[in-house]
């Protein structure tokens, strides 16, 4: 039986469609949990036994997670250098301290274990304004979305494009190929629920 995901009461109760400090916390909460997941799968790698007695298997398990989780937060270390999600570690990482030092820490209050109060709660003296903090929210969601469409999303769909191409006129069959291009294709969609909803609030389907 397929049970139906659901906020826990204190998310539920956020109203993204009407505030941009809940659009902007949604964002940077789910970025916070997806983080918390790829530190678990780099760790689960990383901590894995080697050598296994395929060499093969090491180098993927290596790539995976290999090293501390946190060198992903040491800008001097180069991306060739990072494990897979590493890489995608820094992605969210960057993106919710931003949304953090920008707007959040200014208008929430913190549950003081480096968080915030559930549901997001306005702190003084953004209780008693908080149209306020929407218009600082907005603004920080505005300059989100000129990047995605100016760069992520637009550079992504330039990539998928010429990717598609070459597949589809060199090795249409290709299992692997095929693969990457739907993982590549998923990446971009991503960003375009990403950024519905910091429009609207209301993310489309995946």
């Amino acid at each position: 039986m397929m049970v139906k995901f659901q906020l826990p009461y204190n998310l539920a109760r956020t109203d993204p469609v009407n505030s941009a400090v809940d659009r902007l916390f949604l964002l940077w909460h789910a970025y916070d949990e997806e983080e918390a997941l790829l530190k678990e799968w780099h760790e689960d790698t990383a901590n894995a036994q080697k050598p296994t007695g395929n060499p093969l298997f090491d180098f993927f398990l290596d790539t995976w997670g290999k090293g501390l989780w946190a060198d992903v937060r040491t800008p001097n270390i180069p991306f060739p250098q990072r494990t897979y999600f590493q890489a995608l570690g820094v992605v969210s990482h960057q993106l919710r301290q931003q949304i953090r030092s920008n707007v959040l820490d200014q208008v929430l209050q913190p549950d003081g274990a480096g968080k915030f109060i559930l549901p997001p709660t306005l702190k003084p003296p953004y209780d008693n304004d908080p149209a306020a903090a929407n218009k600082l929210a907005q603004a920080e969601i505005d300059k989100i979305l000129a990047a995605f469409d100016k760069c992520e999303i637009a550079s992504l769909k330039l990539i998928d494009q010429y990717v598609e191409t070459t597949v589809n006129s060199t090795c249409p069959q290709d299992v692997y190929l095929n693969a990457l291009l739907r993982m590549m294709l998923i990446e971009t969609h991503c960003f375009e629920i990403q950024k519905q909803f910091l429009q609207t609030g209301r993310p489309q389907s995946a």
